[in-house]
């Protein structure tokens, strides 16, 4: 005898949601009643209109997989595990092989993974996956502490090497001939703006190129490794040279422009205040050139004159 198909009736598949044919919906047939209509030609009487059925075809649907979630916390990864065949809901497994009938409990400290999964294998298969992951980190952050890490420390050892006089001197050698450069430019715009041989407003460029000049002087000089004592007083006294330098240049930026754009005058308060950190810088050159000038004579380098930076 052939079985009939019944519609709807899905078999369930591990891991697979959703999919299936629905069945055929059938509608119809349909029966208008006749139509009588009365006029004066008599009655007219309709036959009745008969619509055959109309069937809509079956609908398939494919089936979904279930993506297992992966456990983020320990609460999830003892969820995922009461989950697994054996597992229970009282936070213990079994301590046998899986059976169809009860189960004598067992301490919850007892764990055979033997039995874990031996229906389905998706969950030894997750335990699986945990674990390698686990590993992998672990590997991952013994690997950086071991090698990059130390490479790292090794490489930052490496880029700052021990300061002597000799890179001392080598570091500051071509900061002093920029300073040189711009002690010309600073001299040569006062000397004609007082003069009247150059326009107040070039005159202020000028100086106001000078005073950026010494302040990008100023942090590089900061930068350079002293080896001992005496060189950190040296490297300590251009510092203040360079910043009264910077602080005169200044002044005469205000006294240049306290004319309001006619020939300056070497004079008025203006005028004092600049010279006043000229002086403080002069005096901080001279005391430069007498800690620095007999180291850089034992190196070979070139010895300076406090008027010549």
């Amino acid at each position: 005898m052939e079985r009939k198909r019944r519609w709807g009736r899905k078999q369930k598949v591990p891991g697979v949601t959703g999919g299936g044919v629905s069945k055929p919906r059938v509608s119809g047939p349909r029966v208008s009643a006749p139509r009588v209509n009365v006029g004066p030609q008599g009655i007219n009487v309709s036959a009745p209109r008969v619509s055959a059925p109309r069937v809509a075809p079956p609908v398939a649907r494919a089936p979904r997989l279930k993506q297992p979630k992966i456990p983020r916390t320990p609460k999830d990864l003892m969820k995922a595990f009461k989950k697994l065949p054996g597992g229970g809901k009282g936070g213990g497994g079994d301590s046998g092989a899986v059976t169809e009938g009860p189960v004598a409990p067992q301490p919850a400290e007892t764990w055979h993974w033997d039995a874990v999964g031996q229906k389905s294998g998706r969950g030894k298969d997750v335990l699986v996956v945990l674990l390698l992951l686990l590993f992998a980190g672990i590997a991952a952050a013994a690997g950086w502490w071991f090698f990059v890490r130390e490479d790292g420390e090794g490489a930052a050892a490496k880029a700052a090497p021990a300061a002597t006089a000799k890179s001392f001197v080598t570091g500051l050698q071509p900061l002093l001939v920029r300073s040189s450069r711009d002690r010309a430019r600073i001299s040569t715009a006062v000397t004609r703006v007082a003069s009247c041989s150059l326009a107040p407003g070039p005159a202020a460029r000028q100086v106001s190129r000078t005073v950026a000049g010494r302040q990008a002087v100023l942090r590089q000089v900061r930068r350079v490794q002293a080896p001992n004592a005496q060189l950190l007083r040296a490297r300590k006294l251009l510092e203040q040279s360079l910043a009264s330098s910077a602080a005169a240049g200044r002044g005469y930026s205000v006294w240049i422009a306290s004319f309001n754009g006619a020939c300056p005058q070497r004079a008025g308060p203006e005028y004092a205040t600049a010279l006043a950190a000229n002086g403080k810088a002069q005096a901080s050159k001279n005391a430069f050139v007498k800690a620095y000038n007999p180291v850089a004579k034992r190196v070979g380098a070139r010895a300076w004159q406090s008027t010549q930076f």
